[in-house]
């Protein structure tokens, strides 16, 4: 309040899951999960992109070829968010093309000078 600054705060978001373009084992595999993740979270995640046997396959193969990472990954989340008396906050996915969106908003305070 002293130096009358406002608020930040700045998010990367990781590639959009339905695209099996973007090669991660992780946002495939969550991508395969998509039936059994609840509504709220699903419509978020996927948004209306209806499920194809060839996006399926797509996507099982980034899981496969993805398998170390993957399975490392499942580790992290297992011991840092499931079980962990401390809960890790997010999910972090290093996309391959090493490409973020960069999502921020900004308060700010009127100068009526």
């Amino acid at each position: 309040r002293r130096l009358h600054a406002g608020n930040f705060i700045a998010r990367l978001h990781h590639p959009r899951i339905p695209d099996p373009g973007h090669g991660s084992g992780v946002l495939s595999a969550l991508y395969l999960a998509r039936p059994v993740v609840p509504y709220e979270y699903a419509k978020r995640l996927y948004g209306d992109t209806p499920g194809t046997l060839g996006l399926w396959l797509s996507h099982l193969r980034n899981v496969l070829l993805g398998a170390p990472a993957t399975a490392r990954f499942m580790w992290h989340m297992l011991t840092e968010r499931k079980l962990a008396a401390r809960k890790f906050p997010s999910i972090i996915v290093h996309p391959r093309n090493r490409r973020y969106s960069l999502d921020f908003h900004a308060e700010q305070e009127p100068n009526p000078d």
